[in-house]
Formats: structure tokens, C-alpha cells, sequence
């Protein structure tokens, strides 16, 4: 159930999450525009949010 007080207020983009630890040069490609890795727990394209109050989700390339 919604809770307003409990309630993430700012933006966010590109949220990914993974079930390990990324390596030295997987966080320098990413950091760089070399690749785009995709989470395996959370993968930002892939997600399905319960938008509230107005809020938006757009599309987003950090490399364009």
C-alpha cells in the first residue's frame, strides 16, 4: 500500500541493480559510455513502477 511519508521525493534515472558485485572495468565502461549493462535484479527499461501524484517516466540515454 502507498504510504505519501514514506514516499521517494527527487528524480532518478537509470536505476539498475545486480545480484553481484561489478568489476574495476564494468563500472569504468558504464562510467564512460562504453556499454550498457543491463541489471539482472533491476533493469531500468525493464521496470514497472506505480507512478503517484503526477509523476512521469521518461526514457533516458546518460550517453546522448
Amino acid at each position: 500500500r502507498f504510504d505519501a511519508t514514506q514516499a521517494y521525493i527527487g528524480e532518478m534515472s537509470d536505476l539498475h541493480m545486480w545480484s553481484h558485485v561489478l568489476s574495476s572495468s564494468e563500472i569504468y565502461s558504464l562510467a564512460s559510455c562504453g556499454s550498457h549493462l543491463q541489471g539482472d535484479i533491476i533493469a531500468w527499461s525493464e521496470t514497472e513502477v506505480e507512478l503517484h501524484g503526477g509523476v512521469a517516466k521518461y526514457p533516458f540515454d546518460p550517453c546522448h
